[in-house]
């Protein structure tokens, strides 16, 4: 009788085969990581074009933009002085309820009166108000960290926040001389007042949320620096150290390997109030390379982060005589 013969792998070329299939694995999920991001990427323009899409009818309703803050006291005293962008733009954005709930309200700051937040407006998540990439947003709600604050906030954040006049904080105030942002405090800006032309200004860019729940940036439910609003002091995701609150930037919220760096700014008393001088954010996104803005025009550009510090604040800036074309 002929013997008979197994065939099968021997180990050389199971151990080949495995291989193999470990090289393939390494080069797809590049690809594949890179298509996730390419679709979030997507999602996040598309989320920039609903807000430019918002404001573009707000203006057509009241024939102006939401004014970048409405204080009527210090910067950063009551009353009023969280009414944002962001929430004049809630009914363009098929958020009504959430609009009408924070409207009906009376409080001069959101941390005074925790207890009578409306039920509509606690734990509201804004989709349009949300960068995929990040994946940090969500409702806020653990101010632990200040004494002062009421417990059980549920207020939505944002990866959008407006470009203000200037480069810090008190620009706002006492704005330099072409300088001028498009959200100005306590004022409304026209399109007429964009002089340097709609295409070549931005209104929105993108920002980070903070790294746990009590961290506020991106809470838009205070008019500051890394909170509602940010500047061009900087270029896009700069290693440059954002100047924020020292109720926001304290010990362990400065984490620049998570493109979260910060320091506290200073915090002067003063009669009636208090005022914070030099507090700046940059525009940051988990995005490779760059950040999305909107420009005034509606349209949204993706910038490199390698961009000319010069051109990035001309674009932030609407009367400054600088027309930029391509960048």
């Amino acid at each position: 009788m002929s013997p008979r013969c197994r065939r099968g792998f021997t180990l050389v070329e199971l151990l080949v085969v495995i291989a193999i299939i470990g090289i393939l694995i390494a080069l797809l999920l590049p690809a594949v990581q890179a298509a996730r991001e390419a679709a979030r990427r997507a999602q996040c323009s598309n989320h920039l074009k609903q807000i430019g899409l918002a404001m573009h009818n707000y203006h057509t309703a009241l024939r102006c933009f939401p004014p970048g803050g409405m204080s009527t006291g210090y910067l950063y005293t009551p009353p009023l002085q969280w009414i944002l962008p962001h929430h004049h733009l809630l009914p363009y954005i098929e958020q009504e309820s959430l609009y009408e709930g924070l409207n009906d309200l009376e409080l001069d700051t959101p941390w005074t009166g925790a207890s009578s937040w409306p039920e509509v407006t606690k734990g509201v998540v804004v989709p349009t108000y949300l960068c995929p990439s990040d994946g940090r947003g969500g409702p806020l709600y653990d101010l632990t960290n200040i004494p002062s604050y009421a417990p059980d906030f549920r207020l939505f954040r944002s990866n959008y926040l407006v470009f203000v006049s200037g480069t810090q904080d008190d620009h706002v105030l006492d704005e330099p001389a072409g300088q001028r942002a498009v959200f100005r405090f306590k004022y409304a800006t026209k399109i007429r007042d964009i002089t340097d032309g709609t295409s070549s200004t931005m209104c929105f860019g993108e920002y980070l949320t903070g790294h746990s729940e009590d961290d506020q940036r991106a809470w838009v439910f205070w008019a500051g620096g890394g909170c509602g609003w940010i500047h061009v002091a900087n270029t896009p995701n700069t290693s440059a150290y954002d100047v924020l609150h020292p109720y926001i930037c304290e010990s362990d919220d400065d984490l620049p390997e998570l493109n979260l760096p910060c320091t506290a700014g200073t915090y002067d008393s003063c009669s009636g109030g208090c005022q914070e001088s030099d507090l700046s954010a940059a525009s940051r996104s988990r995005h490779p390379g760059g950040v999305h803005v909107l420009l005034c025009d509606g349209a949204v550009r993706f910038v490199s982060e390698s961009i000319d510090l010069a051109t990035w604040q001309y674009l932030g800036w609407m009367d400054d005589g600088q027309i930029i074309g391509e960048f």
